[in-house]
């Protein structure tokens, strides 16, 4: 409660078991505090081995792809930017002191159960350290709870929560991926959250469907086996859940090596459409996965358009009053708005928030805020 009485105390911004780069390019690989960070620096076992050279030499370039490709070659990505997007989602946790947030939330995207979507995930968790939620909760309230929890007690850069259904619509969330920090009270108490954001958050899921402003928010990496039951296909050359954690200083390296060796040789690049807060970080992995040699552009891909339209939210929600009230229901808008509260609603009837359109949701939300 007294910092400035404290002079020897340094700030301590959060902790890493990989190595990252730093903003002047410069990588983090010796262990202990690192002051221009603030990072606390503990290397997980064979970490403290890894040393990217300054200038990566062709042979060596090559061989860090030929790493990544070895973990990725197997997942059946449906056009060759889908597979840059998801090399950016391994390369982000690297580059999150280089890059400041925010980010797009990564949308891992399959056509049907089976396909590989939570192993993509789970590759990315295993290479960097990351943390695993279920399905993203339907009520408002508990997104703001699990952000909070997430960014309050958990240091690890890759957050996933796992096979959502519906369509995805968060003003939380959404509030999440526009800023660099997350502030905010937990809906329901006085609690205070305010915390740096340096995760990049992730989504897996069937034909996800995702709503209102958060569409154009999103990276997707799209996967289709193209067969029935792709749960039996044997297209993957190695067990990624042993072939991963056994190799993993020299996947980290790898990508260190392509964003060292793109850096040396002049960090070219292209320019990219847009000037929102993501451009920066979509401009440089566009240019390192360039440089690597692959084909595509971050940020296309299978759905290169929104999700969900307005008029698909009002479908939705116009469906959902079909349900609760009958086709031949006559209901006032003061029962319907009592029906959308999170708490004490009498109506006798519950319209969740998953089916509440953005406007209304976010007006719920401030009425809970305030």
């Amino acid at each position: 409660h007294a910092p400035h009485e404290l002079p020897n105390v340094r700030t301590l911004r959060g902790a890493t078991t990989v190595p990252v780069v730093r903003l002047d390019g410069s990588i983090l690989d010796t262990a202990g505090y690192d002051e221009p960070t603030g990072l606390l620096y503990e290397p997980d076992p064979g970490m403290e081995q890894i040393r990217v050279t300054q200038t990566p030499t062709a042979e060596e370039i090559a061989e860090a792809r030929w790493w990544i490709d070895e973990v990725i070659g197997g997942f059946p990505f449906s056009t060759p930017s889908d597979r840059v997007n998801y090399v950016t989602f391994l390369l982000t946790p690297l580059l999150r002191i280089a890059l400041p947030g925010p980010r797009k939330l990564v949308v891992l995207d399959a056509r049907q159960p089976g396909t590989g979507k939570t192993l993509l995930a789970q590759v990315s968790h295993m290479i960097h350290g990351g943390v695993m939620r279920g399905p993203l909760p339907t009520e408002e309230p508990e997104v703001v709870k699990d952000i909070a929890t997430i960014l309050l007690n958990t240091s690890s850069p890759v957050v996933t929560f796992d096979n959502v259904e519906g369509l995805i619509r968060s003003t939380a969330l959404t509030s999440l991926l526009t800023s660099d920090r997350y502030t905010g009270r937990i809906l329901g108490s006085n609690s205070q959250v305010d915390q740096l954001n340096d995760r990049v958050w992730s989504i897996t899921g069937n034909n996800v469907a995702i709503g209102g402003d958060m569409a154009r928010r999103c990276l997707w990496v799209d996967i289709d086996a193209g067969i029935p039951n792709p749960q039996s296909r044997t297209g993957f050359k190695h067990n990624l859940h042993q072939f991963v954690p056994q190799n993993r200083p020299r996947i980290v390296w790898a990508l260190l090596t392509l964003i060292r060796g793109w850096q040396a040789a002049g960090a070219p690049s292209e320019p990219i459409q847009g000037s929102d807060s993501y451009a920066e970080w979509i401009r440089v992995c566009d240019a390192i996965c360039k440089f690597a040699g692959y084909d595509g552009t971050v940020g296309g891909g299978a759905h290169r358009v929104s999700m969900s339209t307005d008029d698909e939210e009002w479908g939705l929600f116009l469906e959902a009053l079909h349900d609760a009230f009958g086709a031949d229901g006559v209901f006032t808008a003061k029962r319907v708005i009592a029906a959308t509260q999170p708490y004490g609603n009498d109506t006798g009837v519950d319209l969740t928030e998953n089916v509440l359109p953005g406007p209304i949701l976010d007006k719920r939300s401030q009425t809970a805020s305030a």
